[in-house]
């Protein structure tokens, strides 16, 4: 069935104007071979008789239909669907008044319901209305009742059709409105992902760059981090020793135990050298630290607050995970500080700003 559908189908972008080219090829096609049917049954009586020449124009008329409708216009084969049975019947009633022939309106009605536009249907109404009055003035009360049932029939079919017809076309214009809107993010998902392609690149551009500068300060620094290696034992007898391993950068391995006295001499020390050589970051190396209570968190904080108001910026490396956990189980915040899991790390951040 669906490659009869496809078929029957006009190749029209509008969705709701497609759906009523097919209904107008189907109706078409059905009514041509109901004509048909007839025309054949009439000819086997009479073949020069009014009903087979009804009955072959009526084929000429809706296979015509159904041709141009399928060709794409199918506003034009759909009136003639519509008018040419309601003339027919508008005629017999005008000229032979008869309420069962009122009733016979509600054809052009329902094809008017599924072949055109909600909208469009009123006038077919108003027609059948101002035909059906008229007939009622040309015979006498005592049939106006049926007539006006007959009437009231009509009106009633036709405010159905036109309720399923606006809701066809209220169905089809919330879809068109949601693959709008779905076009439109996907427009906006595009440009978004065009300008993040942007930034990617320009990202890793910079950061080629900043891996050519370290890798030409890769031997200095690689040379500096031998010697730090090579001092460990003197450094863990010296009380706050500071290092400059760069232009403007410091290091300041603490090793054993924070007490009131270390608190001083690493302070004074730390402010001073900070100053001396105008630093613009220090690193604080803890891993010689064994353990980092309240009271050493408190003495970091204090010593990276006075060394940012020198104008230096103070990196925490070497916190090991135990010494991590117990900050977290004391409610010890350190988020002012930049940290860094080792040495090397903190002074690659240092070096690449």
């Amino acid at each position: 069935m669906y490659w009869l559908q496809r078929t029957l189908t006009p190749q029209i972008p509008d969705k709701n104007l497609r759906r009523q080219g097919l209904m107008v090829v189907m109706v078409s096609s059905a009514l041509a071979l109901l004509a048909l049917f007839l025309g054949v049954t009439s000819a086997l009586a009479n073949p020069f008789s009014f009903a087979t020449m009804s009955a072959l124009i009526g084929i000429l008329i809706y296979g015509a239909c159904g041709a141009i409708a399928r060709s794409g216009m199918v506003r034009p084969p759909a009136y003639v669907l519509i008018w040419l049975p309601w003339l027919i019947i508008t005629v017999q009633i005008v000229m032979t008044p008869n309420p069962i022939t009122v009733f016979f309106l509600a054809i052009p009605l329902l094809l008017a319901g599924i072949l055109i536009s909600s909208m469009q249907i009123l006038p077919v109404l108003v027609a059948s209305i101002v035909a059906v009055v008229y007939a009622m003035s040309q015979v006498d009360s005592t049939q106006g009742g049926i007539f006006f049932v007959a009437l009231l029939f009509d009106v009633m079919l036709a405010t159905l059709s036109f309720l399923s017809a606006w809701s066809v076309e209220r169905t089809f214009q919330v879809v068109d409105d949601a693959q709008r809107a779905l076009q439109q993010t996907n427009e906006a998902l595009y440009r978004a992902n065009s300008e993040l392609e942007s930034r990617v690149v320009q990202r890793t551009t910079d950061l080629h760059e900043s891996l050519r500068t370290l890798q030409e300060r890769e031997r200095a620094l690689q040379q500096t981090l031998d010697e730090l290696r090579s001092s460990e034992e003197t450094i863990r007898d010296l009380s706050a020793p500071i290092l400059p391993i760069a232009a403007g950068v410091l290091v300041a391995p603490i090793v054993g135990a924070v007490d009131s006295v270390r608190t001083r001499v690493l302070m004074s020390s730390v402010l001073s050298t900070v100053a001396r050589e105008g630093a613009r970051y220090l690193i604080l190396d803890v891993t010689g630290i064994p353990v980092i209570d309240t009271h050493v968190a408190q003495v970091l904080l204090q010593t990276a607050s006075a060394v940012k108001l020198l104008g230096a910026q103070v990196i925490l490396t070497g916190i090991r995970p135990e010494v991590a956990q117990t900050l977290v189980q004391l409610g010890v915040d350190l988020r002012s500080i930049v940290t860094r899991g080792t040495l090397e790390s903190g002074i690659a951040e240092a070096v690449r700003h």
